[in-house]
């Protein structure tokens, strides 16, 4: 559990670097307010994620598209071939938010878990760059 709030956390501040607008959506016919809800996932939606020696990282996009999402960190050295990078998915039944089921980083030096990362778009043509 504690994992799964780091990795929100960390990955929540940069999430919206790879994902497209949505476009506006339609106004109502009587022109009033519309109230919008988003349903989050709580730990039990997430359990059939979690795997001994990863951590959940679950993030929402919102009002936006995203696909060919990735997790890049130091759980793969930092490396910019995509397929080292773990693939961010649509969860179902959850619009707008994406998991990704990463391998816990350990320093080698202090014992202690190290999961640095963030999520970063591929280009069109499956490549990938930090810009």
């Amino acid at each position: 559990m504690k994992k799964f709030f780091f990795a929100a956390l960390a990955v929540a501040a940069v999430a919206l670097v790879g994902c497209e607008p949505k476009p506006a959506p339609t106004p109502t016919p009587d022109g009033g307010d519309t109230t919008v809800v988003v349903v989050a996932p709580t730990a039990a939606d997430l359990a059939d994620y979690e795997e001994e020696g990863n951590f959940v990282a679950c993030v929402h996009f919102a009002g936006a598209v995203c696909n060919d999402i990735v997790f890049a960190g130091s759980y793969n050295g930092w490396a910019t071939d995509p397929a080292s990078m773990v693939k961010f998915e649509a969860l179902e039944g959850f619009e707008g938010w994406y998991v990704a089921v990463v391998p816990v980083t350990v320093n080698e030096e202090t014992g202690e878990e190290a999961n640095d990362g963030k999520p970063v778009q591929l280009a069109d043509d499956g490549s990938f760059s930090w810009d």
